[in-house]
């Protein structure tokens, strides 16, 4: 997913500054042109953070379901709370 985002990212940057795929340009350059760095992924994982951090705040059922005290699928609580460990680190 994480390729896929990247490459859409790049697709757009191509997109506005009218870059067609047959120039053959790289994706640094198209990055220098533009004059940005990739941000599509940071912005992502900090929203994401935000809207976990806004779950675990409310004391709903949410955060219950997030936090494992209510029973069900434990597969999307693992990767929720896997996937915030390691957004913190990095």
């Amino acid at each position: 997913m994480k390729e896929r985002l990247r490459a859409v990212e790049m697709w757009f940057l191509r997109r506005m500054l009218k870059i067609s795929w047959t120039e053959k340009k790289s994706n640094l350059e198209v990055r220098r042109a533009a004059g940005v760095q990739r941000t599509l992924m940071r912005t992502i994982r900090q929203r994401q953070l935000d809207f976990f951090g806004h779950v675990m705040r409310r004391q709903g059922i949410e955060a219950l379901v997030v936090t494992g005290k209510v029973e069900g699928d434990d597969k999307d609580r693992s990767i929720w709370t896997v996937c915030v460990h390691v957004w913190r680190i990095t």
